[in-house]
């Protein structure tokens, strides 16, 4: 006979502000926060989130690279741009 759990969350109250919110932890691997999409690096601390893992509390706003002056996207690290 099957028992019935009567405690368990029915909806996702659970992932944030509650006891049973997961714990952040220390990162094993490296990975890209999928809340604000920087990286995160072994020893960090991590949690789940809906669409992967995300940082505990995700760091400030860092400074704007090169822009490009024809589509004013910013251009990534290595000088390339999207457009």
């Amino acid at each position: 006979m099957a028992t019935e759990l009567t405690d368990t969350p029915t909806d996702a109250s659970w992932r944030s502000g509650s006891a049973l919110a997961p714990r952040p932890f220390p990162a094993a691997h490296t990975g890209t926060c999928s809340a604000c999409g920087d990286d995160f690096d072994p020893g960090d601390l991590i949690s789940r989130a809906d669409t992967g893992w995300k940082h505990d509390t995700c760091p400030d706003d860092r400074p704007l690279g090169q822009v490009c002056t024809d589509c004013f996207m910013e251009k990534a690290e290595s000088g390339a741009c999207g457009c």
